[in-house]
């Protein structure tokens, strides 16, 4: 008969799982799912079984983690997307539960929006090979994104803004426009709905290249302020992202103001990257790598 020493229970499960969501909260709230197992070590002490690696190379504690967190995002507690984990308010307030309890509601959730069946009420968390297929698929996606943001964070502002102009291109918009290298400030990309530019709307680019700053609403305002209300549409582009009151700015502006960020754009150039012209893929030439991805992704 095993004993706990050499398996990870529902309650030890739910301890796991709640120290993860912590970890998230002092992380603000949102983090790549590599933070938080980072965060999550030097809060638990680990037993030599938690500390063995599974067969794929992973500490048995982490894969315990990256197994629940798919019920934990099926009850709501947290959203998974982009390679990031955000926890939600009704997760901060199952924070609150004992750990068992915590567990098993995530479970609970999870098995209902599957089948609808009942509840496994096995006081044990048993890694399976699915298990370790979700780990590995969910380390594969982090790692990729990743690597893409890195890629498109390192070139110059230049290159970035052309890579935007090939995006409008496949997207079926025509560009009229792409400012010189040299220039700064205003319009940086100008394209149109048609090849003449008669019919709206007419998109107004700006692109930032500051991967380390966030555009403040100064820089909306300004944008703002260039637009005709009438036929035109402003796309801020910005690979720093956008602080909150810059987009607050963005969605009381009396015309429409489109904020794209790098995750939004990664996911852009990702869906539209078999329309890309060729040109325009060695920005950013990709493979695809063809991945079982396991039945509860």
């Amino acid at each position: 008969m095993n004993s706990d020493a050499d398996r990870i229970t529902l309650e030890r499960a739910g301890e796991l799982m709640q120290t993860a969501l912590q970890a998230l909260i002092d992380l603000g709230g949102t983090a790549k799912r590599s933070e938080v197992f980072k965060s999550v070590e030097p809060r638990l002490e680990f037993n030599e079984y938690e500390r063995s690696l599974n067969d794929s190379g992973y500490p048995r504690w982490r894969t315990s983690i990256g197994w629940w967190s798919t019920d934990v995002a099926k009850a709501g507690w947290i959203l998974k997307k982009n390679g990031k984990w955000h926890i939600t308010n009704e997760g901060q307030a199952a924070l609150a539960l004992e750990p068992g309890e915590f567990i098993r509601q995530a479970a609970d959730a999870y098995r209902k929006q599957l089948d609808n069946s009942a509840p496994d009420t096995t006081e044990v968390a048993t890694v399976t090979e699915e298990e370790v297929a979700t780990e590995e698929f969910e380390d594969a996606d982090e790692k990729s994104r990743s690597s893409i943001a890195q890629h498109i964070t390192r070139m110059n502002p230049y290159e970035f803004q052309d890579m935007v102009a090939e995006l409008l291109l496949a997207m079926g918009y025509h560009v009229a426009e792409v400012s010189p290298a040299g220039r700064d400030g205003g319009i940086d990309v100008i394209a149109y709905s048609d090849p003449l530019g008669g019919k709206p709307p007419r998109f107004m680019v700006q692109v930032k290249q500051k991967p380390d700053t966030k555009t403040p609403p100064k820089e909306i305002r300004e944008l703002v302020g260039l637009l005709n209300a009438k036929d035109e549409i402003g796309l801020f582009v910005a690979t720093g992202g956008f602080t909150y009151e810059a987009k607050m700015e963005a969605r009381r502006a009396s015309v429409h103001v489109e904020l794209i960020d790098l995750d939004k754009f990664i996911n852009l150039w990702l869906e539209y990257y078999d329309k890309l012209r060729e040109t325009g893929k060695r920005f950013l030439p990709l493979v695809k790598v063809f991945f079982i991805a396991p039945e509860n992704t």
